[in-house]
């Protein structure tokens, strides 16, 4: 995270300005004192970051404008404020318009208005920096969740491929008031009984009505004392369903019931596959 600094540099090449500086603003803020434009670059360099730089339009080798333009380059985050002599008056509006500096005040200035000047540039720099660091943590974020959302879709594609090739036809079920109202089913029950998964959750009587007459008394009974028992360790129980050609076809349904916390209705989770794919004396019977 960005530092929130709250250092000011103040740069004059006259010792006596700096010294009416120290004395009116030196107790008040974390300030440095420089007396050139390539010191004040120096001491950016390694003291930084700095909130505020203050800063004379008048120096030799490196004017304000020069120095504070240089310090918008290297630490776009630090304020600059700009001292003129009247005489450089529209030096300072030029440079004011052209957004290189924050404020400009003129010499000599009342020291309650610099000093609420300095004031408002830390919290422009608050505002800045804060605002570029929440930027920056949304960036992550954004970029964390793309991440994870490309994740969890190549997961869920490979479970898909995985499901859809494998011999176990997923479901789920809710039983409600002696329904079972299947909530999920994958889309290889075409494979089992010829089935568009969409036809049995449309239909709230699908999978009991598909399943053999002769069988279909035992199976009720025990799915109903799983659900009685709150039986979640795994079940097998061994029917017969239509296929959409009108010819039964034996499966082989693991399943267990999740109760719910809430107390609401539970749900069974299973799996069916074909007993043609298992070694099982009831396997081929009609």
């Amino acid at each position: 995270m960005m530092e929130i600094s709250r250092k000011v540099m103040f740069v004059d090449d006259q010792e006596e300005v700096l010294a009416l500086l120290r004395q009116q603003l030196g107790r008040e803020f974390d300030s440095v004192f420089v007396d050139s434009g390539a010191e004040a670059l120096a001491r950016l360099q390694a003291e930084g970051p700095f909130a505020a730089v203050v800063a004379d339009y008048s120096m030799p080798e490196m004017d304000g404008i020069g120095l504070l333009r240089e310090v918008h380059d290297r630490a776009p985050e630090t304020v600059t404020i700009m001292l003129t002599a009247y005489t450089d008056l529209e030096v300072a509006v030029g440079a004011l318009h052209e957004g290189r500096i924050f404020r400009f005040l003129n010499k000599p200035w009342k020291p309650a208005l610099l000093r609420r000047v300095v004031q408002d540039a830390l919290e422009q720099y608050r505002l800045v920096v804060s605002e570029r660091t929440a930027t920056a943590d949304l960036k992550r974020v954004n970029l964390q969740l793309r991440q994870r959302v490309a994740q969890l879709q190549a997961m869920n594609q490979l479970m898909h491929q995985w499901v859809e090739f494998s011999p176990a036809v997923i479901y789920s079920t809710t039983c409600e008031d002696g329904s079972y109202r299947s909530s999920y089913v994958s889309a290889n029950l075409t494979s089992l009984i010829g089935y568009d998964r969409a036809e049995l959750l449309a239909d709230v009587d699908f999978w009991a009505a598909h399943i053999h007459p002769e069988d279909r008394g035992r199976v009720m009974a025990e799915r109903e004392r799983a659900i009685d028992e709150v039986a979640t360790a795994s079940r097998i129980s061994e029917y017969r369903l239509r296929h959409r050609n009108g010819e039964y076809r034996w499966v082989r349904d693991s399943y267990r019931v999740v109760p719910h916390l809430d107390e609401g209705p539970p749900d069974i989770v299973g799996a069916w596959i074909a007993m043609s794919n298992l070694n099982s004396p009831a396997a081929g019977a009609g």
